[in-house]
């Protein structure tokens, strides 16, 4: 069996870079259009499409709070509020304009405020991840954890897909503790990765990303 260990990345531009990387791991049909799209005056990490040809905005953020869901809500509502123009930067990619745009958030760490908020938002929410960086025998894999709205910390997370992580600026945690001990999360996300080596035994992914 092979150990994980966690990889804490705790630049915004870093943990942007694995995520645009990963897409296939956060949504199997999610491609990349572009990098830090301008959404007005609210800055989009990531624009990708989906597979049912959908606009999908994601905002990352390694530490999320409240203001980091409602600027998923406000990139959203931007393109939503600027089809047109959209339609027109990106008259190659085939986007269904008749089709709501998804919100994600994706964070390293969910605060507590960011949860209250999506609970309170319910079916309004953006779709919201936690990100996990491992690294085990050499290669770096990223799972995405699902943070249900509708339920409390712990039963609202699902497993998400583990996918081999491309090379990023990320930051090793300290050895021989995890890091960032905070209300048990990085503790969690320890006692979680170990349940994750079987997981990544089996599925056996072993093909790096394309850079």
């Amino acid at each position: 069996m092979k150990s994980l260990k966690p990889i804490v990345t705790r630049n915004a531009g870093a943990l942007a870079g694995i995520v645009a990387q990963s897409l296939p791991a956060v949504d199997p049909g999610l491609t990349l259009l572009e990098r830090d799209f301008a959404a007005g005056e609210t800055l989009v990490d990531i624009l990708a499409i989906d597979g049912a040809r959908r606009l999908v905005t994601l905002v990352v953020e390694p530490d999320a709070d409240a203001a980091a869901v409602v600027r998923a809500l406000e990139a959203a509502a931007w393109c939503r509020d600027n089809w047109a123009l959209i339609g027109r930067l990106f008259a190659g990619a085939d986007l269904d304009l008749t089709e709501p745009v998804r919100a994600v958030l994706v964070a390293r760490r969910l605060g507590d405020r960011a949860l209250r908020l999506l609970r309170a938002l319910g079916a309004l929410a953006p779709t919201a991840f936690e990100c996990r960086v491992f690294e085990a025998g050499g290669e770096r894999y990223v799972c995405y954890e699902t943070a249900a709205p509708g339920a409390g910390r712990e039963e609202g997370r699902r497993g998400g897909g583990v996918e081999p992580a491309a090379a990023a600026d990320v930051t090793p945690a300290p050895h021989g503790r995890a890091a960032e001990p905070r209300e048990g999360g990085e503790a969690e996300a320890a006692a979680r990765a170990q349940s994750m080596i079987a997981r990544l035994e089996a599925l056996r992914l072993r093909q790096a990303f394309q850079s």
